[in-house]
């Protein structure tokens, strides 16, 4: 599932670079790794006690929608795709984040 989950990142990535010179490519490569990511969030589970770490979890399964959503708005003119990955991308820096310091712990 790890590699199923870096791929999905990277055709993210290329999918946000690749958007200024082939728009319609992108917007595919962007809803491929949506979902993958999706996926990916939606197979991982937490049965602890941790109220926080729940709350990290669900919110990683919200993560997935909002990249699916920048997908969505990639196949309409404009760029309102960018906000939405920009806050997936920030909420998935936090979560990450949270989720390592808790492993330290």
């Amino acid at each position: 599932m790890k590699y199923l989950e870096r791929i999905a990142y990277l055709l993210v990535l290329l999918s946000a670079a690749g958007w200024m010179w082939v728009p319609q490519a992108s917007a595919w490569l962007m809803l491929l790794g949506g979902a993958g990511i999706t996926a990916c969030h939606l197979r991982e589970r937490y049965s602890g006690d941790n109220l926080r770490q729940r709350r990290i979890m669900r919110l990683r399964y919200l993560l997935g929608l909002f990249y699916l959503a920048s997908a969505w708005f990639m196949f309409r003119p404009g760029m309102d795709w960018l906000p939405w990955l920009c806050v997936a991308v920030l909420l998935e820096l936090y979560t990450l984040f949270v989720i390592s310091k808790r492993k330290e712990k």
